[in-house]
């Protein structure tokens, strides 16, 4: 039987976790326009949170990482004094003392202490949203979103040592479009005499498309996430998609149908799982087979109405501050704040945050302030990318 935690009845303590210092993702300052674009829309999302009336326009915007700590009741213009811009950030690993953060179609590697820096990209890394650091450092997991690709890349030497694309795997037809789609040209022909009065898009040079990849509404399964399981396996989830897919490294899968509305958020924790069900505006501790143990819902929350009418509940991400304890931060679109929640004892705060920003995560930051990366200007996205090839492809090291 799921345990089902009501958010509204935790003890408010404005002094949680307000020892802990935090990276704060904001992967773009046009909040108040995309929430606009959903309400016009009557809340439907399958286009993806895009404020651009022409979604096959989308392009890369310019975000911040900012280091800061909780003792702040507001995230305010102040809490980016201390930031390092990027493009469009999703998500940061740390191990020991090297920093990973995405950027757009790349991603970067810190190490704190020599302050070196590494930038990797490849023709097949579009939107990266998850990254994730192997056991031994040694390799990077990421989730390019734009192209519905997992790539795991090898540090020392550049190359791609396992990938697992959806539309390889089944994964192909684009319910809103009705398109089906492939890297196979043989498989297109097929594809095409199979279904006739269906488009089929042949990607098989991602070159061809904008550096964004495919827009959200394009996707078959938008795949968002990307992380290591515990028995070599990788789990991975897809905006468009309900259920959590377990993926073994033979390109094989099962799925395990939660009723997920636009997951994001999965990772493995000590004895399970957590991920978020964005759309509910709840989050679930899993056990080990993956089964929902634990429910927390936030939607019974006051919000303003004719936001929560139109743009609707918006669990965006959350991420483990404390996991052994109990202690996640979970970012409300909805409400314009970061919640910072206490399982184990029900507690809460929040913090709200300017409603022009859109925060992806707010993030535990196992570094210090002075170790944190000095500030530089976002990139241009105009970084040559190498040619899709074997498994032992080369990603661009710049």
């Amino acid at each position: 039987m799921v345990n089902r935690l009501d958010i509204s009845t935790f003890e408010y303590d404005e002094s949680l976790a307000s020892d802990r210092n935090v990276f704060v993702a904001i992967k773009g300052f046009g909040q108040l326009a995309i929430v606009k674009k959903i309400i016009e829309r009557k809340g439907a999302k399958a286009y993806g949170l895009t404020s651009v009336t022409d979604v096959s326009q989308r392009r890369y915007s310019s975000g911040l990482i900012a280091y800061t700590n909780l003792e702040r009741n507001v995230f305010d213009d102040a809490t980016l004094d201390f930031s390092m811009e990027c493009t469009e950030p999703y998500e940061i690993d740390v191990l020991d003392n090297r920093l990973a953060v995405t950027s757009g179609p790349r991603f970067r590697i810190h190490d704190v202490e020599s302050k070196e820096e590494q930038e990797f990209t490849n023709n097949w890394m579009s939107y990266l949203h998850t990254i994730e650091f192997s056991d031994d450092g040694r390799r990077i997991l990421t989730a390019a979103t734009g192209l519905d690709t997992i790539l795991e890349v090898d540090l020392e030497s550049g190359k791609i040592l396992w990938e697992w694309n959806a539309w390889d795997n089944g994964i192909q037809f684009v319910t809103m479009t009705g398109t089906y789609i492939t890297r196979d040209p043989k498989e297109a022909e097929e594809l095409k005499k199979a279904h006739p009065d269906a488009e089929v898009q042949l990607i098989d040079d991602p070159l061809k498309l904008p550096r964004e990849g495919l827009p959200t509404h394009h996707s078959p399964m938008n795949l968002n996430g990307a992380h290591y399981g515990k028995n070599g396996q990788v789990i991975a989830t897809g905006y468009h998609r309900s259920e959590v897919f377990v993926i073994e490294r033979d390109g094989s899968f099962k799925k395990r149908d939660l009723e997920l509305s636009h997951p994001h958020s999965f990772r493995p924790l000590e004895d399970g799982y957590m991920i978020a069900s964005t759309g509910h505006g709840q989050f679930l501790l899993l056990d080990e087979e993956f089964g929902p143990e634990t429910l927390v819902d936030f939607s019974t929350l006051p919000a303003d109405e004719d936001k929560k009418a139109g743009f609707g509940e918006w669990l965006q991400t959350v991420s483990p501050l404390d996991a052994d304890n109990g202690l996640f931060s979970a970012v409300d679109a909805l409400r314009d704040g970061v919640h910072i929640i206490d399982i184990q004892n029900k507690k809460r705060r929040f913090i709200s945050n300017p409603p022009e920003w859109t925060i992806q995560a707010v993030i535990n930051a196992p570094i210090t302030r002075e170790q944190f990366p000095a500030s530089k200007p976002a990139e241009a996205i105009t970084t040559p990318a190498s040619t899709y090839g074997s498994t032992s492809q080369p990603v661009t090291q710049a």
